[in-house]
């Protein structure tokens, strides 16, 4: 434990009631800090909100004001707050160190084995499969924590000093980070994404190369071939895989902890991949849905088109990230049409018009109806977004959930 940063620390604000925001809150009361916590909407559950009360936290709901944070040592953010408009809003001149929940974590966390993927696309696939490695492995306890849905900060006061931690780490929570330093350090890939919170695709590697940023000599960085001359000023031992696939970043961070190829490969007979990544619903009439609720980027479809065999529906749409959607063009080929819905259903309209039979539909409801009264046998109904959920879900796995019950109704 960072003893040293925490001491001086005696009351923490933190922004964000959801999943981290409340893990976090439980920790700073557990070492006995006072809490503040600020949450911009106002229906957070009662059971939340009761539970935090009762602990001894200080509420603020519906509103994010500088007055509420005036008096508190540090600010703590959840991931899905944007930091730059926070601080632009909220912090700027008040003098008050802030981080986020990554860091607050580490400097919690006695473990010198943290390993941290981040990257544009698989990092939680890699991140789950590392951890079950691990776990048939290592006479060793292994958390599996971070984006992947468990938060850091949720388990943080358990782990020993000789356990593993394997955090998937998204751009998000990076940019809040100060000391954070994993002993390997991953970006498996880097294409464009977020560009609805970034301003250039430059800053948006500037992020996710934040990673590396604490790490020496005694730490492994890990990062495909292309990325080589981008990365050149970091100071870890420097690993550069040519093929640049997952599967190659997960046999290498194996044989860095000592773990047999082997282990892995046993692993992988039986696994299944994980919900909302090209997961299998359904097949009715013939037709197979697949729900790819995850793939919230361009290239992430791409890699479904590329995989799927077969003629395939495909429903698009959501929460636009300012992202070039004529990428797809060269894999209309294997798309029969295409059913567009969200916020950004007009714009990838106006792309791919006239490339490929396409409808503009309400919503995602409307989408898998009409898309399974044109089907024939043997086609494939697939839910790739190509976009964030947040336009009409809470995220990609409420969206997800919805679609398969959306194929459970139909006859």
């Amino acid at each position: 434990m960072r003893e040293g940063i925490l001491s001086s620390i005696k009351k923490v604000g933190i922004v964000g009631a959801g999943k981290s925001g409340v893990s976090l809150a439980k920790l700073a009361l557990s070492l006995g800090k006072s809490v503040k916590l600020s949450e911009i909407n106002k229906d957070i559950s009662f059971k939340t909100l009761k539970s935090l009360k009762q602990l001894g936290a200080e509420m603020e709901l519906g509103r994010h004001t500088q007055d509420f944070f005036k008096d508190v040592d540090l600010v703590v953010l959840s991931p899905g707050v944007n930091s730059n408009d926070f601080y632009k809003n909220i912090l700027a001149g008040l003098n008050i160190p802030w981080v986020g929940e990554i860091e607050f974590s580490f400097w919690c966390c006695k473990s010198k084995n943290i390993i941290a993927i981040t990257g544009t696309n698989g990092k939680t696939t890699t991140t789950f499969i590392i951890g079950q490695v691990l776990k048939k492995s290592l006479n060793k306890r292994v958390y599996v924590l971070g984006n992947i849905g468990n938060p850091f900060s949720s388990e943080v006061l358990d782990i020993g000093e000789e356990d593993v931690v394997v955090l998937e780490v998204s751009s998000f929570q990076l940019e809040t980070i100060k000391y954070f330093k994993p002993y390997i350090a991953c970006l498996l890939n880097f294409s464009p994404d977020h560009l609805d919170r970034y301003s250039d695709l430059e800053s948006y590697f500037l992020a996710k190369k934040r990673i590396f940023l604490n790490q020496d000599f005694s730490c492994y960085a890990l990062f495909p071939k292309e990325l080589e001359e981008k990365l050149r000023d970091i100071s870890a031992q420097k690993i550069c895989l040519d093929k640049g696939e997952n599967l190659s970043f997960i046999e290498k961070i194996l044989e860095i902890l000592g773990v047999e190829s082997s282990n892995l490969y046993n692993y992988l007979r039986d696994f299944k991949g994980l919900a909302h990544r090209l997961e299998f619903v359904a097949e009715k009439r013939g037709v197979k849905f697949i729900n790819d609720s995850k793939a919230t980027n361009i290239l992430a479809t791409i890699f479904a088109l590329k995989t799927l065999k077969g003629k395939i529906i495909l429903l698009a749409g959501g929460k636009d990230k300012n992202l070039d959607y004529s990428l797809i063009k060269p894999y209309l080929d294997k798309i029969k049409s295409v059913f567009l819905f969200g916020e950004a259903k007009d714009k990838i309209k106006k792309v791919l018009e006239g490339a490929v039979p396409l409808r503009v539909v309400k919503d995602l409801r409307e989408a898998v109806l009409l898309a399974y009264q044109e089907a024939q046998s043997s086609d494939i109904i697939l839910l790739s977004p190509m976009c964030s959920s947040f336009d009409m879900f809470k995220n990609y796995q409420e969206r997800g959930e919805f679609f398969k019950s959306l194929v459970y109704e139909l006859k």
